[in-house]
């Protein structure tokens, strides 16, 4: 007859039982007059505060209403404009990104996106990722179709 494999751990699983109930409750006490483990010491510092960016909706008449918004994973001038909610308030918009220059000498780049008004979104070309201090600026534009078509057809210069 061949021995059972289970019929050996009960003596194992009791003397591992008794050994845990003895040593597993004492490691929990604090002695009295005496901190916990929790010290100044042992407490992480405070998180730096998360990246963001700020939205400014400029209306052409009005004042310009700012939202600064965490910068996520993949956050683009699209996130933006829907977050903004510019495209219920305007029939059409334009976009500017002001990015900061991180090299010496250079201050500001001002980034003009294109926005396609007719399919309310930013061609994905044009869908520039966003990086932490931007300012994505949607401006109210106050220009028609017609002014699209004289612009396509005179070029920009003619077009409103």
């Amino acid at each position: 007859m061949l021995p059972k494999p289970h019929a050996n751990i009960l003596p194992f699983a009791s003397l591992l039982a008794v050994l845990l109930l003895l040593t597993g409750c004492a490691t929990l006490r604090v002695p009295p007059g005496t901190s916990d483990s929790l010290t100044d010491a042992s407490v992480p510092p405070a998180a730096a505060p998360a990246p963001t960016y700020t939205i400014e909706i400029h209306p052409e008449r009005g004042e310009v209403g700012t939202k600064t918004v965490p910068l996520g994973e993949q956050s683009y001038v699209q996130n933006a404009v829907d977050e903004s909610g510019a495209l219920r308030r305007f029939r059409r918009i334009k976009i500017q990104v002001v990015r900061k220059g991180n090299v010496a000498g250079h201050k500001m780049a001002k980034m003009e996106v294109d926005f396609d008004n007719g399919r309310r979104q930013v061609p994905m070309q044009s869908d520039y990722a966003l990086h932490p201090g931007d300012r994505v600026m949607i401006i109210e534009d106050s220009s028609s179709i017609v002014d699209d078509v004289m612009g396509r057809l005179l070029g920009d210069r003619f077009a409103h």
